[in-house]
């Protein structure tokens, strides 16, 4: 099974630099975002995210097997949907061949993968 390595920069005002209790001004719009993956390689090759923006992020597997979305840290740092919860296991999104899964983020953040 291919292996999506990332490096992340998350911005040090998600990472906890903020007060947990200053209020967050709401998305206004999610921004849908198609990640393909294929044999050895996905597309597109860096995603940016800003804060303050809703994020649905759909991975589409064009592989000739089995692959993932492999981000522990930025997934363990997101706020991820309820309804999308089970779509990221042990920091991966995993995807059968020629299927995709979704996974909605919502809370604000700023990261470069």
């Amino acid at each position: 099974m291919l292996r999506l390595f990332l490096a992340l920069v998350l911005a040090n005002e998600f990472c906890g630099g903020a007060s947990a209790a200053a209020p967050r001004k709401p998305a206004e719009h999610t921004q849908s975002i198609n990640v393909v993956l294929t044999n050895f390689a996905f597309t597109p090759q860096t995603l940016h995210l800003n804060r303050g923006r809703a994020y649905r992020l759909h991975f589409v597997n064009q592989g000739s097997d089995a692959h993932n979305f492999s981000a522990p840290e930025f997934f363990a740092a997101a706020q991820i949907n309820t309804a999308d919860m089970s779509a990221v296991s042990g920091g991966k999104v995993n995807s059968a061949k020629a299927k995709a899964a979704t996974c909605g983020l919502s809370r604000p953040l700023e990261s470069t993968m």
